[in-house]
């Protein structure tokens, strides 16, 4: 579902309990309500920009966001700009579930056959986390974040191919 202002101070506690996360992309300043109104701000005024809330059935409560790009002006191709879930939800299916939602409504409704996500080289849990769920390395490149400069890896998903590897027991 859309992000609204009403959720925002629901989807800050999703990054309030990652805070290895905002460590890496934040630096000491962490990340606050203002922070993520900008954010959100930026997100609602962008065309072809969409920040979504992940919201568990059937309480409606917000366990995680995805933000993503229709196209990365850089290089024409949809990207995943984020996907995050409930630090203390994760490893319940949560993640993966959310991913293969929006990788159906990627294939499906928008008909698009590549996807592309930037992931910190020095998150190498969440580096391997997309990899088993077949996004390939396909170079890095070196950004400033607010936490400072860091190696990103960029990944891509064809579209194209049979469904997600299904999580194991």
């Amino acid at each position: 579902m859309e992000a609204t202002p009403e959720l925002l101070p629901e989807l800050l506690q999703v990054f309030a309990s990652n805070p290895f996360y905002v460590s890496l992309t934040e630096g000491p300043d962490g990340y606050d309500l203002p922070k993520l109104q900008r954010d959100w701000e930026v997100a609602a005024t962008t065309p072809g920009r969409h920040m979504w809330a992940i919201c568990r059935k059937p309480d409606g409560a917000a366990v995680g966001m995805v933000d993503f790009l229709d196209e990365n002006p850089s290089d024409h191709v949809p990207w995943i700009g984020l996907l995050i879930i409930r630090g203390d939800l994760q490893g319940q299916g949560y993640g993966t579930e959310a991913l293969q939602a929006l990788l159906d409504h990627f294939r499906r409704d928008r008909g698009w056959t590549t996807v592309r996500i930037g992931v910190i080289a020095s998150n190498t849990a969440a580096l391997a986390w997309w990899q088993r769920r077949g996004f390939q390395p396909i170079g890095t490149v070196h950004r400033r974040l607010p936490a400072g400069e860091c190696e990103i890896v960029r990944l891509e998903r064809r579209l194209d191919t049979a469904a997600l590897p299904r999580r194991a027991p």
